[in-house]
């Protein structure tokens, strides 16, 4: 297995919108197949509706190239992002 790959930090970017009272989650992480992929979901605060996507990437790269495109469109939407405590 390549070490290159496996040292590779998963990434978790969480915004919201609170004035809309809505929340959005972008993370960079590994399948059960050890390929990269960007998992998003996305709904309101506090409640049990929303959605989620999986999208599938070439390398790591290419989803941390996603996930600066995906940070850019949250913030023009007046997402803010959100640091755990």
């Amino acid at each position: 297995m390549d070490k290159k790959l496996t040292n590779k930090p998963w990434i978790t970017k969480r915004f919201e919108h609170t004035g809309m009272r809505r929340y959005y989650v972008a993370s960079v992480q590994k399948n059960l197949f050890n390929q990269w992929e960007v998992f998003r979901c996305w709904g309101g605060i506090n409640k049990a509706t929303g959605s989620k996507i999986v999208m599938p990437c070439e390398s790591y790269e290419d989803a941390l190239n996603i996930l600066t495109t995906i940070e850019k469109q949250r913030q023009q939407k007046k997402y803010q992002l959100r640091i755990p405590q």
